[in-house]
């Protein structure tokens, strides 16, 4: 997946909410932190960031075993997501499973490369996706889909429409808006590249 991955992984990660159970009590402490950082802007206002374009292409080969075929975003009424996505794998996904991003966003005109912020938005390099998992999956899209939330993924061909993912407001939102592109590898445990995307966004 890649919207840019961090971005999306993030934005669905906040979208499940504090109180999810996820699989370790580390990777939910994690998770918590990503959403103080979307509340540290000093406005009070607070507002729902916007998706208003997005492109991506594949950098991987076409022997590489996981594909995005289909990825749409757009937002309704209310500012939260709405996703239609498909997707498939020729091999089944187990624990670990390492994403490597770059993430550049444009200041000034000039691309900078951004940080890692509490592990899992930005360039950052995560050890294993699987770690991000749920024991009781929040997405009822993907509940509906037979789409599993946690590691193993049996092999096959997995996909939902228009679905609903809520969108959190942030006062943050001045530091977060603007043109992104970046780069994501996934890869095996023994090193096997599952995908490779580059991609771009603007978010407003």
């Amino acid at each position: 997946m890649y919207v840019p991955a961090s971005c999306l992984l993030l934005l669905l990660a906040l979208a499940a909410g504090e109180g999810s159970s996820g699989r370790s009590k580390a990777n939910v402490d994690k998770r918590n932190r990503a959403v103080k950082l979307m509340d540290l802007g000093l406005g009070e206002v607070k507002r729902k960031p916007k998706i208003t374009s997005l492109t991506y292409e594949k950098c991987g080969g076409a022997k590489d075993p996981a594909s995005l075929v289909t990825l749409k975003l757009k937002h309704d009424r209310d500012g939260d997501l709405v996703i239609t996505a498909t997707g498939s794998t020729s091999l089944k996904l187990e624990t670990p499973i390492r994403m490597d991003n770059e993430l550049f966003k444009k200041v000034m005109g000039v691309w900078v490369k951004m940080p890692c912020f509490s592990d899992v938005f930005g360039s950052c390099k995560i050890p294993n996706l699987c770690d991000y998992g749920f024991d009781e999956c929040p997405f009822k899209p993907l509940r509906d889909n037979d789409i599993p939330c946690q590691c193993p993924i049996a092999a096959g061909e997995y996909g939902f429409e228009m679905a609903e993912f809520p969108m959190p407001k942030t006062r943050f939102i001045e530091a977060l808006t603007g043109s992104y592109k970046g780069k994501v590898d996934i890869y095996m445990k023994n090193g096997k590249r599952l995908a490779c995307y580059n991609g771009t966004m603007t978010v407003e």
